[in-house]
């Protein structure tokens, strides 16, 4: 009797081979198109957070604020008290926020929005008819900034929007002054 030994043919071997090479590449195309998701919702969140973290300091620092100054090309500044300011400039997927207390700067803060972001400063006057905006406008480069124009109108509706490429259009607002605002309990 002979011995006979079973084993797989060259012709099965590169067909396994060949059916495990495309499982392998389906397996790393997916790995591929989860990483970019993951990135791009870790992008999205962080986007997202930064917005939530602007608007609540906004809000904040415009309650606290006595006047409004429209700088001008997406400058303005929040005075809140006559020694003590924060300034907003907006930039392409950015807003920086620098806190000054006299001629120094005692904090800044960045704040990375989405990619080609824009924003725009709107006051409406408290008990006023239409209301005013400042927004930053297309000026040439050789164009000076305009004025600075305060709006110390106490209980003006301050808006901040944020217009994102893509994406949707953020804004937070916050009355001027409300946290100035001193109520006398009545007396009898």
């Amino acid at each position: 009797m002979r011995n006979r030994r079973r084993a797989f043919s060259l012709i099965k071997l590169l067909a396994i081979g060949s059916i495990g090479t495309v499982l392998a590449g389906i397996a790393a195309m997916m790995l591929a198109g989860l990483l970019r998701a993951e990135s791009a919702s870790r992008r999205s969140l962080q986007h997202e957070s930064a917005a939530h973290r602007l608007g609540e300091q906004f809000r904040r620092d415009v309650r606290a604020a006595e006047a409004v100054e429209d700088a001008g090309r997406g400058r303005w500044l929040l005075r809140l008290s006559p020694r003590e300011s924060v300034a907003y400039e907006s930039l392409p997927g950015q807003i920086r926020r620098t806190h000054r207390k006299g001629d120094a700067a005692t904090a800044r803060e960045s704040f990375n929005l989405w990619p080609l972001s824009t924003a725009s400063l709107k006051i409406e006057e408290a008990g006023a008819g239409p209301e005013r905006e400042r927004a930053d406008t297309d000026r040439g480069p050789n164009e000076p900034p305009a004025e600075p124009a305060p709006f110390s109108g106490e209980g003006s509706l301050v808006i901040l929007t944020i217009s994102a490429e893509r994406e949707r259009e953020l804004a937070f607002e916050a009355i001027l002054g409300a946290d100035n605002r001193f109520v006398e309990p009545n007396k009898p």
